[in-house]
């Protein structure tokens, strides 16, 4: 990209910078157009902005929030559906990475279907805990579900979040539904959304089977 003259970099300077007070919970990112000095690189973050923007606006409302709090100060279901992932576990089948997941998910008529990873050899075949419980509800003739939990083997301070394969079949069922993901000491939950581990998914659907 060839050097802009001073007016340009100042107008491409302002402009993404207008764009970016559009939105909410961009400072970050004028503070970072203000520390530039190199025309070309402003240019870059200029139209970079402008497509974050032109996507938030597409799809209005969808960067949601998370949220990290005690186990205890969860309502009873939410606690039982947690352990529940705790329990199952146990069963999962994970000789190769030594990984143990387990995922459980509550349905409307308030049951509960539990799942853990099943790994296999030839590794793209092996199955996730959050597709194995949403998948035997599935077969069990289920449909609508209103939260699912994961605990993942974890002994650090940071959680396990579903993969990319797993967040779009969560979608599928309900992109509005909350998760609950916590490590085996289960003391800290992060709590989310299926819409906010996949935002401005391009496989949608009309989001009609959970509240």
């Amino acid at each position: 990209i060839g050097q802009l003259s001073a007016a340009e970099s100042a107008a491409v300077r302002v402009n993404a910078i207008n764009a970016c007070r559009r939105r909410r919970g961009v400072e970050k990112t004028i503070s970072l157009l203000h520390s530039y000095t190199s025309s070309a690189t402003i240019f870059i973050a200029s139209l970079a902005a402008t497509f974050i923007i032109s996507v938030l606006e597409r799809h209005p409302g969808e960067m949601g929030i998370w949220e990290i709090i005690d186990f205890a100060s969860l309502d009873g279901e939410i606690q039982e559906l947690i352990k529940e992932s705790a329990a199952v576990r146990e069963n999962a089948y994970s000789p190769y990475s030594k990984f143990k997941v387990g995922a459980a998910v509550r349905c409307v008529d308030g049951s509960i279907s539990q799942g853990c990873n099943v790994e296999n050899a030839s590794y793209p075949a092996g199955v996730c805990a959050e597709v194995t419980a949403i998948a035997r509800a599935v077969s069990e003739g289920k449909r609508k579900f209103t939260a699912l939990a994961v605990v993942a083997d974890q002994e650090n301070t940071s959680f396990t979040t579903p993969c990319g394969v797993c967040r779009q079949f969560m979608s599928e069922f309900g992109e509005n539904m909350p998760i609950y993901l916590t490590r085996s000491d289960m003391k800290k939950v992060l709590r989310t959304k299926v819409n906010e581990l996949l935002p401005l998914s391009p496989f949608r659907t009309n989001d009609t089977e959970t509240s």
